[in-house]
């Protein structure tokens, strides 16, 4: 597939769910499209998000936490990124760090509006932070720095 500035990120998308799907194509080349896209166009956050998916589908958990950093300024502060992040680096064995994550995400959570989603997502932030109490820890140097 040739890159198009005239088509909507979700055609990448679409395109690169395709090729993850076939075995003569797989994974790499999804992501190799959606670098493409995203280094011809800035980090759109579609684009990135199932880049995110594909690269913890496959376990590289470095790579997807390395990709949550890119996303747009405003994305990065709500506390559904910090979630998304906590869980990555308890994925990567990276309990200490989560935990951080996770705290900012609480804090923000509690400072607003008790909302159903911000319910919901405080629930998340709970059974993550049981999740995070016993885990090992693995070093890896990937992880964007938590925002409060």
């Amino acid at each position: 597939m040739r890159l198009n500035d005239a088509l909507d990120p979700g055609y990448y998308v679409a395109t690169a769910r395709l090729m993850a799907s076939l075995p003569e194509r797989g994974v790499d080349e999804a992501l190799a499209l959606l670098d493409r896209r995203i280094a011809q166009r800035g980090a759109i956050s579609t684009l990135q998000r199932y880049a995110i998916d594909l690269e913890t589908q496959r376990g590289n958990y470095a790579a997807a936490i390395a990709r949550m950093a890119t996303l747009d300024e405003k994305l990065r502060a709500s506390a559904q990124w910090q979630l998304d992040v906590a869980k990555l680096l308890l994925q990567a064995g990276r309990a200490e760090e989560a935990r951080s994550y996770l705290a900012v995400a609480q804090e923000q959570l509690q400072a607003g509006r008790m909302t159903a989603i911000n319910r919901q997502l405080l629930e998340t932030a709970q059974r993550l932070q049981a999740q995070a109490l016993t885990p090992t820890e693995q070093v890896d140097e990937a992880s964007p720095a938590p925002k409060s």
